[in-house]
């Protein structure tokens, strides 16, 4: 996904400014934001914490995606001659493949691009497992909210808090 390679390449570029200490980083995103800081924190070890702000949508649900025709290159994974008979990965993977690293999900239950937040929830759930089995059940935090589609002041404070947690 070119999302990810350019998030990675940035960090590559931060890692060699001389005001920068340290070998981890935290991400933070809204919406396709969101969903680019887990793809980050999945696929990249350097990133020791992230919090995704409405980013959490699973494949079968998201009418925004269903209406207007777009999914994630991810998504086309599968070979294009079979017929797609399910969707080849959803969110609980994603999001599990971040574990052990520190994850935050701010979701909102009243979101106008994924009115449905219960399959999120379910997805978060899911994933939760793995923190589990690895021991670090805390590092993986999900807050609701009913602020639409956006990250309400009190929460980004929050998750900025998050984030120090994790990186010190």
């Amino acid at each position: 996904d070119r999302h990810l390679l350019d998030h990675q390449r940035a960090l590559d570029v931060m890692e060699k400014l001389d005001f920068i200490s340290g070998d981890s980083f935290g991400a933070i995103g809204n919406s396709l934001g969101g969903r680019g800081v887990m793809y980050l924190s999945a696929f990249d070890e350097r990133v020791a914490t992230a919090v995704s702000s409405t980013g959490i949508s699973p494949h079968f649900n998201n009418i925004v995606r269903h209406r207007t025709g777009q999914s994630s290159p991810l998504l086309k994974l599968s070979d294009p001659a079979e017929p797609v008979r399910r969707v080849p990965w959803d969110y609980h993977e994603l999001i599990a493949l971040c574990a052990p690293r520190a994850l935050l999900a701010l979701e909102s239950h009243v979101d106008n691009c994924n009115p449905n937040c219960w399959p999120g929830m379910q997805c978060f759930y899911h994933a939760s497992e793995v923190y589990k089995l690895l021991g670090h059940p805390e590092r993986l935090t999900m807050v609701t909210h009913g602020d639409g589609h956006d990250t309400p002041p009190d929460l980004r404070e929050f998750a900025y808090t998050w984030l120090d947690r994790f990186l010190k």
